[in-house]
């Protein structure tokens, strides 16, 4: 089984629930989501993310699932691997894996 997570980089919605929980910015909620999903993928053989660009929350329900790419991966296909019981690649937007 594939364990999997989709996020952009700087999510409004779980941006504006750190900020009012205390956290300093969306780019520090980043950093964090960020360095989360590393020690994820570092420990679970079965964890693979997609990380895209922008603010966007949740992808699923909207058109832009079918239409964000990052690294020339669509997000629609990527998904299409996971519910495949496939393990595609971890894919991160340019710039979003520093």
């Amino acid at each position: 089984m594939t364990l999997s997570q989709i996020n952009t980089e700087l999510d409004w919605n779980q941006t504006l629930y750190f900020t009012e929980m205390g956290g300093e910015d969306a780019e520090a909620w980043s950093a964090g989501m960020k360095d989360y999903n590393a020690q994820i993928q570092a420990t679970t053989p079965n964890f693979t993310q997609y990380l895209a660009a922008g603010d966007d929350h949740c992808m699923i329900p909207y058109t832009r699932f079918y239409e964000v790419t990052e690294e020339g991966v669509p997000l629609v296909d990527w998904v299409a691997s996971v519910a495949a019981g496939e393990r595609p690649q971890p894919v991160f937007c340019d710039g979003c894996e520093d």
